[in-house]
């Protein structure tokens, strides 16, 4: 029964380096595909000091172990280098271990340590069942050439041949299995790298359509003023022409401005400073006054005095006026939003809701993310909102329900030393 024991835990140990690369690799795509040689030496090395320090017995008398399977997967997976420092540790910790069979170790590894050496070079370049084969056929070499060493030196008793053949067995199913989990976690780990840049690749193709779509409108218009201007019977006023192309081009250049934002990692400290939070939401609100009554929508806000954060005016502006311009645009029929904001203990609670037709579960998970549809209107408003939250440190919780309306929480944390509790006159 401690021979069944010994044998599951050198099977466990084997297992190491492929845990190792599973956490630290398979969970992380910043890392490379391939760990570096010395970590692959490290972890097989570690495997065969495991496997060599808990052997187990196959015939009484006799310990075996299976540190042959780290040893030729270092050279395979790690490269020569990793295969010599894994070498050097079978080898100076047999000598350490003492004991009879120790120049039998030297001479079987020798000749496998040339042979996995060799196969290393091409091993990259070989077929999934060249793999298999190659591991299995070292594996259950270097078995029999130690059968076959301490037989010539008259070492097993007799009656033993089955067991030894069950060793041998051992040794190609262990190898063959541990080789079909590394193949599988490579194959996984490729199909994760291909399934992030295809969501690059479709974030890069949403974001070229937001764009265009932001831009497109107003330089069409532009072009259309310009054209007009252009015609030698034109008989319109000018100024009021070239006061609309104004008008399209901040357009344009404030949707540039917003992608810019997108960029910002919230390391710029220049041009934060120290503001009055009720001043820029009434300012947010009485700037989609006129777009709020040609939608028979009543903005009613409730605010708090004397809260004071430390920002981007214009930033933190631009994120109320996308909130309540997404409010109503949600109320197509009129309705009221409401905008409140207060104090909590160390942070800043902005709830908008409105009365409109709701979002649904999935319309609620994209917000905050790029995505195309078949409107003309873009989500980009809202893009830019969590991003700028994002870099306020803060967060955006959403319930809602179709036809009764949304509720936005916006929770943002404030610095207690710009808590002030009396009204500040900022200039």
């Amino acid at each position: 029964m401690v021979g069944i024991e010994k044998l599951l835990l050198n099977m466990v140990f084997i297992m190491i380096p492929i845990l190792c690369y599973q956490i630290f690799f398979m969970g992380d795509h910043r890392r490379p595909i391939h760990p570096k040689p010395m970590v692959i030496a490290f972890c097989f090395s570690l495997s065969i000091l495991l496997c060599m320090t808990f052997p187990f017995q196959v015939i009484p008398g006799f310990i075996f172990d299976l540190r042959t399977i780290p040893f030729i997967l270092a050279f395979l997976y790690g490269g020569y280098k990793a295969g010599l420092i894994a070498a050097f540790t079978l080898y100076a910790y047999r000598t350490l271990l003492g004991g009879e069979g120790v120049w039998n170790v030297y001479v079987v590894y020798s000749f496998i340590l040339i042979l996995s050496a060799w196969m290393s070079l091409e091993y990259k370049t070989y077929s999934k069942r060249m793999r298999y084969a190659g591991t299995i056929s070292l594996s259950v070499l270097t078995s029999l050439l130690m059968i076959l060493n301490t037989s010539i030196l008259g070492q097993f008793p007799e009656g033993v041949g089955l067991a030894l053949v069950g060793y041998v067995i051992l040794h190609a199913v262990t190898m063959g299995l541990t080789v079909h989990i590394i193949e599988l976690l490579h194959v996984l780990r490729g199909l994760q790298e291909d399934s992030i840049q295809n969501e690059k690749k479709k974030l890069i193709s949403e974001l070229s359509i937001t764009i265009a779509r932001e831009i497109s409108h107003p330089l069409s218009s532009v072009k259309r003023t310009i054209e007009d201007l252009g015609h030698e019977d034109f008989e319109g006023n000018r100024n009021s022409y070239l006061l609309q192309s104004l008008q399209e081009i901040q357009k344009a250049e404030q949707a540039i401005q917003q992608y810019l934002c997108l960029a910002d990692d919230g390391n710029e400290q220049g041009g934060q400073t120290s503001f009055h939070v009720g001043e820029r939401i009434r300012s947010a609100v009485q700037s989609m006054g006129s777009y709020a009554s040609s939608r028979n929508v009543q903005i009613r806000d409730t605010i708090q005095d004397s809260i004071v954060i430390q920002s981007h005016p214009n930033q933190f502006t631009q994120l109320l006026v996308n909130f309540i311009k997404n409010g109503i645009d949600h109320m197509p029929s009129g309705g009221l939003l409401d905008v409140k904001a207060l104090k909590m203990g160390n942070e800043l609670i902005i709830h908008i809701s409105d009365t409109g037709d709701g979002l649904s579960e999935d319309q609620i998970k994209k917000l905050g993310t790029l995505y195309v549809d078949k409107a003309p209107e873009t989500n980009l408003d809202m893009l830019i909102s969590y991003k700028i939250v994002e870099l306020l440190h803060g967060k955006v919780e959403v319930r809602s329900q179709k036809g009764k309306g949304t509720h936005f929480s916006i929770i943002i944390p404030l610095n207690p030393t710009m808590i002030q509790e009396e009204y500040l006159v900022l200039s």
